[in-house]
């Protein structure tokens, strides 16, 4: 039990409120903390050009970025990859310019999940956002904004974003809570610093995903015109040959199907199964979750620019179940709920344990694991798994539907989608490591003096 004396001098600063959470809170020990550094605290608004968030709106969607602007949720700012398929119709964005994103801006999840902060690069400007999304602006000439990220990122920022919550079910915080956020001004070096490694990572994720999009369009390019109509005159030997024998129209009508005939019939291929050393998925088991355990990943959060555990089981468990880690090199496939996501490994996700509902591709070699890569997740990639997937309310997929899944061997151009992934793969997790380095060195610092 917690337990705390509050002087009534600090309920005015409290907004007037006594509820126990909120001055039992981190944020509190937070505030304290702060107040003791040799550095002066300033409120996050008088340090940023504006903090604001967007009116409620009822959404018109539409299909495509033809008639649409690209929309992002606030659970999508924090995914690595920001091309969510959902476009929100032009005449309504346009009536709402103050939603779309700029470069440069930190956005602050502040509903339901709360506190989770993105330093927007290229990749978000002219997309529009949901209202439901504090965006900070920062002012360059009294604070980088790349510090002002690192110190919101930090454990420091975030006990301050979640002390004011409010709310019954879903949790809340507005913008003028938010500019109440006390920021300490550390030394210049280390605000100079962790600036820098905070902008240089946005620039590597833009370089990625610039890199990323070049190897998609190579394969969009080279298939995309040689497909050939969809036929819906089906021979049952096309029906017998699928495993699981499906005999839903969908299977055989919709473009994944062309897709898959076109590559078939005029390209040379090889199977998922030919280029991998193994594909599976693992059992399901009881999970025994601890505060204080080995850190557990479940399949949304791999998707995360920088994957974090929300979760930790314990260390008798995790001992027990080898078989729950991955290698750096592995693809890592979602296949329940949200269906063919796919994701490679690198040193950061390396140490975590992952949940059984995720298909593990083990590629036979270096460039083929990157080849692989930057096929399945193209968009065509994409539509041929989740050309497989089954069930109604959650849908999932089996290792043997993604096994059978024709790669077109694109000879003249495999090295040139290789070297794509592999500048993608290298720039993503420098981006990573840059991030946590400036995060890091904030609370160094802080740290220091709170001892």
């Amino acid at each position: 039990m917690k337990s705390a004396t509050v002087n009534i001098k600090q309920i005015p600063t409290m907004e007037f409120r006594f509820d126990p959470s909120l001055h039992l809170s981190e944020g509190v020990k937070v505030r304290e903390t702060l107040a003791e550094l040799p550095y002066e605290v300033k409120p996050l608004s008088s340090v940023t050009e504006r903090i604001f968030l967007g009116n409620i709106f009822s959404r018109i969607w539409v299909k495509d970025k033809q008639h649409g602007v690209p929309y992002l949720a606030a659970s999508d700012t924090v995914l690595a990859n920001l091309d969510t398929g959902q476009f929100l119709a032009k005449r309504q964005a346009i009536e709402m310019p103050y939603l779309v994103l700029k470069k440069g801006w930190i956005l602050v999840t502040c509903s339901g999940t709360l506190g989770n902060t993105s330093y927007t690069n290229g990749n978000y400007a002219g997309r529009i956002a949901t209202h439901d999304l504090i965006r900070v602006i920062p002012n360059e000439d009294e604070l980088p904004g790349g510090y002002v990220y690192a110190f919101l990122s930090s454990k420091y920022g975030y006990y301050q974003i979640t002390q004011s919550q409010f709310g019954g079910v879903v949790k809340h915080i507005n913008a003028t809570q938010a500019g109440q956020i006390q920021i300490p001004i550390l030394p210049k070096e280390t605000v100079s610093e962790s600036d820098r490694m905070i902008k240089e990572s946005a620039l590597l994720r833009e370089k990625a995903s610039d890199a990323l999009k070049a190897a998609h369009a190579r394969f969009a390019e080279e298939i995309s015109i040689k497909v050939k109509p969809i036929s819906h005159s089906i021979n049952i030997r096309e029906i017998t040959s699928l495993k699981g024998k499906r005999f839903e129209g969908a299977i055989y009508t919709e473009k994944a199907k062309a897709f898959l005939d076109t590559i078939a019939e005029v390209f040379a291929y090889k199977t998922v199964q030919e280029l991998t050393a193994n594909i599976f998925t693992q059992n399901i088991f009881k999970r025994e979750y601890v505060e204080n355990g080995h850190p557990f990943l479940m399949g949304a959060d791999i998707l995360k620019a920088i994957p974090t555990a929300s979760k930790y089981i314990s260390y008798r468990q995790a001992s027990m179940k080898d078989e729950l880690f991955v290698k750096e090199g592995w693809i890592l496939m979602t296949c329940s709920g949200s269906v063919g996501d796919v994701v490679f490994v690198d040193k950061q996700l390396e140490p975590f344990i992952y949940t059984h509902d995720l298909i593990r591709i083990v590629p036979k070699d270096y460039k083929t694991q990157l080849y692989l890569f930057g096929f399945l997740s193209s968009p065509i990639g994409k539509e041929l798994v989740n050309h497989f997937k089954y069930g109604s309310v959650i849908q999932h997929l089996e290792s043997f539907h993604v096994a059978d899944i024709p790669v077109p061997m694109l000879g003249e151009y495999f090295d040139e989608i290789v070297e794509n992934v592999r500048e993608y793969t290298e720039s993503v997790y420098k981006a990573k490591m840059l991030e946590r380095e400036a995060i890091s060195m904030v609370e160094a610092e802080i740290e220091k003096w709170s001892k």
